[in-house]
């Protein structure tokens, strides 16, 4: 298994790192790396983990963002809220 195909996501296991890069997080789109930054500078995508000057997305909640339809960032952000408010995990 070469550098490249060890840091991808397999899409029927779903298993691979917990925190993807902007070309991982947009193949598992199904989108080009130009079209990810061009959504995440609109903000259409999730908010990323800055790790220095790097940005990372976390796997489980782009799985959970494209399973409730790919909303923009700021309504995706507001369901999360209100899902963790409606767990008590928040007030």
């Amino acid at each position: 298994m070469d550098k490249h195909q060890a840091s991808t996501v397999d899409p029927v296991s779903g298993e691979g790192p917990l925190l993807l890069s902007a070309s991982q997080a947009a193949a598992m789109c199904g989108i080009s790396i130009r079209q990810w930054w061009r959504w995440d500078s609109m903000g259409r995508v999730p908010t990323a983990v800055r790790i220095g000057s790097t940005k990372r997305w976390r796997h489980e909640e782009l799985k959970s963002w494209i399973q409730h339809g790919c909303p923009a960032r700021k309504a995706w952000e507001e369901f999360q809220k209100s899902t963790l408010e409606a767990k008590g995990f928040i007030r």
